[in-house]
């Protein structure tokens, strides 16, 4: 319908807006728009497009090439999907389902690990979606149970770097 541009383009900045944007930035996304379908499904730049894709999505600047450090002074380590210039924009996206959920912090080789509380748990076809600040994690039901998880308590979500595709926007 002829309506239809500005109720979706209402939205869509809406989302923006909420995922922290300024009206700079905003400005910018309708500037520099994505060439194909494919760039949104594959390297969604905005935290709306990652959430159509059902993808987690970090925004930072590109610390070095397999790495970026987000405003809150985290640093995310990943896999570049093109050449990255330091101090630059650049997102880290990564699937839920890769992203595991800890009462302790993990040792090992995961390189990524964020603290946070569990904000919401939800059904997600056959398993379960933990919302941990805005990383979502996708657990089986046996995993809930025995971590015995439950809104509000604290946990650590950890991310190999290896699935996380780093890449500026």
């Amino acid at each position: 319908s002829l309506i239809f541009p500005y109720q979706a383009g209402l939205l869509f900045v809406s989302a923006l807006r909420q995922s922290g944007m300024d009206w700079a930035a905003v400005r910018q996304v309708y500037a520099d728009p994505p060439e194909s379908t494919e760039q949104i499904l594959h390297r969604p730049r905005t935290l709306f497009a990652a959430q159509l894709c059902g993808l987690n999505l970090i925004d930072g600047l590109a610390l070095r090439q397999d790495a970026i450090t987000t405003a809150e002074g985290h640093t995310v380590v990943g896999v570049a999907q093109a050449p990255l210039t330091p101090g630059n924009p650049t997102v880290a996206t990564f699937a839920p389902a890769t992203v595991s959920v800890h009462r302790r912090a993990p040792e090992g080789s995961v390189r990524n690990v964020v603290s946070g509380r569990i904000e919401a748990i939800a059904p997600q076809a056959h398993l379960v979606r933990i919302h941990v600040g805005p990383l979502a994690a996708d657990v089986t039901p046996g995993a809930l149970r025995a971590l015995q998880l439950d809104v509000g308590d604290p946990v650590f979500v950890a991310f190999k770097a290896a699935e996380v595709a780093l890449y500026p926007t």
